[in-house]
């Protein structure tokens, strides 16, 4: 069963033209291309811009969408590009930092050790410092004893020869 449709030989109107384009639609075997060409929606749009007494331009209006696209299309590309290339940086800068802190973790570690010994070390001094003064201590009261005993011999000789000092 093949539709016909009669071509108005004057469209009058706005609501004709509308009309027109309905009837094309509904003429129209679901299975052929042209049937997804006269959508709901296309038609709708058409009404609106005649409505709106705008040039119904479909090819002008997807070439401009297709141009706004492909214009944000190409800006978001760019943008992308932009961020990845922050992002290798970002990625080379947290690499060097990474790195530097892996350096001030041995150093701090290093440090620590070295600390350490020193504590040791310093703690050694003392004891031997500690040590060396008891040291001289008892070698200084040695002396003074040794003193001590040295003018009592010494006072003891003097009286031994000199018996007569008495």
């Amino acid at each position: 069963m093949t539709n016909h449709i009669a071509l108005p030989l004057l469209l009058a109107s706005k609501t004709d033209e509308v009309n027109f384009l309905k009837g094309i639609r509904s003429a129209l075997d679901p299975q052929l291309y042209l049937s997804s060409l006269f959508t709901d929606e296309l038609i709708h749009w058409f009404e609106t811009m005649v409505n709106n007494d705008l040039a119904p331009d479909v090819m002008g209006t997807l070439k401009s969408a297709n141009e706004r696209t492909m214009a944000s299309v190409g800006d978001m590309v760019e943008r992308t590009e932009q961020l990845d290339k922050k992002i290798r940086n970002l990625e080379v800068k947290n690499a060097t930092l990474n790195n530097d802190v892996a350096i001030l973790t041995a150093d701090r570690d290093d440090t620590e050790i070295k600390r350490r010994a020193l504590e040791v070390t310093i703690a050694k001094l003392q004891d031997d410092q500690s040590l060396m003064v008891r040291r001289a201590l008892v070698d200084a009261k040695k002396r003074y004893e040794m003193q001590q005993q040295i003018l009592k011999l010494k006072a003891l000789l003097f009286d031994k020869e000199h018996p007569d000092n008495e």
